[in-house]
């Protein structure tokens, strides 16, 4: 895992190495300025430096004072300054032989330290030019003014061997800071860095100002310009030091004629005045004491028109790990109610630079006009932005109705062991009034190549005493080439309000993991509600997972058309890779019982797979015309079928007696699911998707006045003669001479066939179930059977079933199913027998 870089700075008061004004005159505030343009930099004016004193050590060569700075921490206050030796004679001079001091004007010497960064020789060659720095621990009640530097050299022909150069007071008209709308060039050598502040930006957020400053430096010089370890600090008029970061996370060379921009960020309790604050710049020493020397220090004044808000459809540049960022507004979208407001915010980054990027945990907050901050929540995970392929991250928010905007997006960088203190790394402004919705498609690009991905339909479905709530999400790859499909997780709301996410289910409807140029490929997103429960619109924040817990935002998506299942004419295909099979509809009927009817449909159900399959789990609801909804019972067949085989499947429900199938009934029918994947034939299903409705016609009961062509698939009976014999008061036998013919059209049938033959005379009616083909056993092979002149012996039960048969009789024949009949035929018999005693 990569570690996280910090882009910005942290505010650190009190604690750190602090530089003092020269003076109160030194600190008036400046008019505020605006951040300088191109045209603006043209009109700089350069600063000519921090020198006290020049003295001449020869009548070409000189030695000169400056770049004095205060500098202190909480247990001593030193006194930084530069000795700047200028060789304009032939021979070399030996600086080792010179040397500084540095006394109050009111009495009293300091000790003073070389600085470990100083050129070890001492030799400063003919026509060049260096630099030794130097540092003194003083009295931290004195002031610049107080102060009073000599240069020495030591002279054995001279008394005490020691001879003055010069020196120099300090006074209040000395200068040490660069004031606004000037350039300073910070020379070290040949090296030449010229360097500009801009004015600052800075926004209150709760308490605190966030501070944004912008650094410029230009290499003016002839060679690379290796920048060394810079320390930026904020100095207030009160004398109050807030420590920034800059952006810069690794040594940074400078090439001839190139400009770097630093951002250089912070936070200073907003109670502190800053006008007349200064920026102070330090170099830490690369030796091994590290002590931090003053370079240079600004006047900073504060543009009006703050730049630290990023305006609408603008971007804001940042820098993450030394790569140039892009970040701006995508989408906004507020969904308002009487009691709350819910934002949706839709954040993209863009990575301008040349090596792929782990963004920070920032923090993300939406204020109000008031100063008021609301959490923004947005996934926990890491997110990383390759070039060229943009990141989108979305957030949600909420606000009470009633407060004003403008509001204002915040993306903070959170505390952690290098940042003591939470500061703003980005600001975007938000008008809710300009918010558009979520998408209903759009295009997504990751490592893989580029995508259109969608919300093609959402379907609403009966289940007990729920609704399932399916959104069928469409991937298509735009490529020219194989994709891998993205790995995608949905959160799903309802009018604003979020589902619970254990509550969410996403499938993926085919077994693939390779899209084709041009192909596409789908998934489901489901969940349950109360059938009670009414909505308008549905929306999911779409995300892909990357590896491991981390996940990649697609985009938010919306649906505001919830579809009822569709209707088909007579024959349905299922259509996904390796699942391709059809339903056609057959038949239906009602099937009546004692106290309640069965309703029925059956169908013909095809494998369209050009191998052997075990076919789709089925599920499916009966809706009759008053949108009362009943499961209905299907027996899916477990068996496999061959290519083009056909299996018989019917579909079955209890249904009062006051039931009509009136034409305007329907079967809801569509493919189980079971714990997010397809349901096996013999399982459980929790839910069923990608459903269709069959409208089942009229009850298509319609007896034979004669017992033949009784048809109930497969099978056609023709019964050719009954003959009652009477054997008691309470027993006949009806002794039956038939042909059962059976077609062709299944290669399945799992449920096996049941008649009900009945005898019906004087107001009585009994009857016995028989089998249809029933499988053979040691107790023989009774039943119906396949075949032509075929005779089966009924025995018939029944109380005074002897009165039943003298005056005539009728036999019916029922196809049965689970105790419930459906009358096939039926004719009128005057003959039957008494047994001689």
């Amino acid at each position: 895992m990569k570690k996280i870089a910090k882009t910005a700075g942290t505010a650190l008061i009190a604690g750190s190495m602090l530089l003092i004004p020269l003076s109160n005159a030194a600190w008036s505030a400046a008019a505020p300025a605006k951040t300088a343009t191109a045209a603006q930099a043209q009109a700089l004016q350069p600063f000519a430096g921090t020198k006290l004193k020049t003295f001449m050590i020869s009548a070409n060569s000189y030695v000169q004072i400056k770049d004095i700075f205060f500098q202190y921490d909480n247990n001593s206050k030193k006194v930084f300054f530069t000795l700047l030796v200028y060789n304009g004679d032939k021979t070399p001079i030996d600086f080792t032989y010179y040397y500084p001091e540095v006394f109050a004007s009111s009495g009293g010497k300091f000790t003073v330290q070389e600085h470990p960064d100083n050129k070890k020789s001492g030799i400063v060659e003919p026509s060049t030019t260096e630099e030794f720095k130097y540092y003194a621990n003083i009295n931290s009640s004195l002031n610049y003014t107080d102060l009073v530097f000599k240069v020495q050299k030591i002279d054995f022909n001279a008394p005490d061997y020691t001879r003055l150069i010069g020196q120099a007071a300090v006074t209040a008209s000395y200068q040490n800071s660069v004031p606004s709308k000037h350039y300073y060039i910070i020379r070290k050598g040949n090296d030449k860095l010229k360097t500009y502040l801009q004015p600052g930006s800075k926004l209150a957020v709760s308490g605190d100002n966030q501070i944004r400053l912008r650094f410029e430096m230009e290499n003016v010089g002839w060679m690379t310009y290796t920048v060394p370890n810079l320390q930026f600090y904020i100095l207030t008029k009160a004398g109050h030091m807030v420590k920034l970061t800059s952006d810069l996370a690794n040594q940074l060379n400078i090439q001839p004629g190139e400009k770097v921009v630093v951002t250089l960020s912070g936070a200073i309790k907003s109670s502190i005045d800053l006008n007349g604050t200064k920026l102070i710049v330090q170099a830490v020493s690369g030796g091994e004491q590290g002590i931090e020397t003053p370079v240079a220090m600004y006047n900073l004044v504060w543009d009006t028109a703050s730049s630290f808000i990023t305006g609408e459809n603008q971007k804001a540049q940042l820098k993450v790990s030394d790569n140039a960022m892009e970040a701006g507004i995508e989408t906004l979208y507020v969904d308002r109610t009487e009691t709350q407001n819910e934002w949706t915010v839709t954040l993209k980054w863009t990575n301008k630079g040349d090596s792929a990027v782990t963004l920070p945990k920032y923090k993300y907050e939406l204020m109000d006009s008031r100063g008021v901050r609301y959490p923004v929540e947005v996934p926990d995970a890491e997110v990383q932005v390759v070039p060229g392929i943009d990141k989108e991250i979305i957030g949600s928010a909420v606000t009470p109705p009633t407060v004003d905007g403008p509001f204002t997006l915040l993306v903070r960088y959170p505390k952690d062991e290098t940042n003591p203190t939470e500061y703003v790394a980005a600001a975007f402004r938000l008008n809710a009034e300009q918010a558009t919705g979520p998408v209903e498609g759009k295009r997504y690009r990751n490592e893989y190549g580029l995508y259109q991905i969608s919300v093609s339909r959402v379907e609403r479905l009966p289940w007990g005493n729920q609704d399932l709530i399916n959104a069928y999400v469409e991937i298509e790859n735009l490529g020219s080439t194989s994709q891998v499909i993205p790995q995608i997780t949905a959160a799903l709301k309802l009018n604003g309000i979020n589902v619970n996410e254990q509550d969410v289910k996403i499938m993926k409807l085919e077994d693939k993991i390779m899209l084709g140029a041009k192909e596409k490929t789908s998934y489901v997103v489901t969940t349950k509600i109360p059938y009670t429960y009414n909505f308008d619109e549905l929306t999911l924040n779409l995300s892909e997972q990357t590896s491991g817990e981390a996940k990649a935002t697609i985009g938010l998506f919306r649906a505001d058309k919830i579809s009822p299942a569709s209707s088909v004419s007579s024959k349905h295909t299922i259509d996904s890779v390796g699942r391709r099979a059809s339903l056609e509809f057959l038949n239906t009927y009602v099937f009546v019982g004692k106290d309640d009817d069965l309703l029925y449909a059956e169908f013909s159900y095809t494998n369209d797979e050009s191998r052997s399959k075990t076919l789709p789990a089925l599920k499916a609801y009966f809706k009759t015309s008053d949108g009362t909804y009943i499961e209905a019972d299907i027996e899916n067949v477990k068996t496999q079928l061959k290519t083009k085989g056909t299996a018989h499947l019917a579909a079955k429900a209890v249904v009062p007696k006051t039931f009509v199938s009136d034409g305007s009934v329907e079967l809801i029918v569509g493919e189980a699911i079971e714990n997010g994947q397809y349901a096996k034939p013999d399982g459980t299903p929790d839910g069923f998707i990608r459903a269709v409705s069959f409208k089942l016609p009229k009850n298509q009961n319609v007896a034979k006045e004669e017992l033949v062509d009784l048809a109930f698939r497969p099978y056609k009976l023709r019964i050719h003669n009954a003959f009652a014999v009477l054997s008691d008061t309470s027993n006949v036998r009806l002794d039956i001479r038939y042909t059962l013919d059976k077609t062709a059209e299944f290669n399945v049938m799992e449920a096996g066939r049941k008649l009900y033959v009945e005898l019906e005379g004087n107001n009585l009616k009994y009857g016995k179930t028989i089998e249809v083909e029933p499988k053979k056993s040691d107790g023989g092979d009774e039943g119906l059977q396949i075949g032509t002149e075929q005779e089966i012996r009924v025995e018939i039960q029944g109380q005074n079933i002897g009165s039943l048969i003298y005056n005539g009789y009728k036999v019916n024949i029922y196809e049965e199913i689970d105790g419930y009949k459906r009358l096939l035929g039926s004719k009128i018999f005057n003959s039957f027998q008494v047994p001689v005693p």
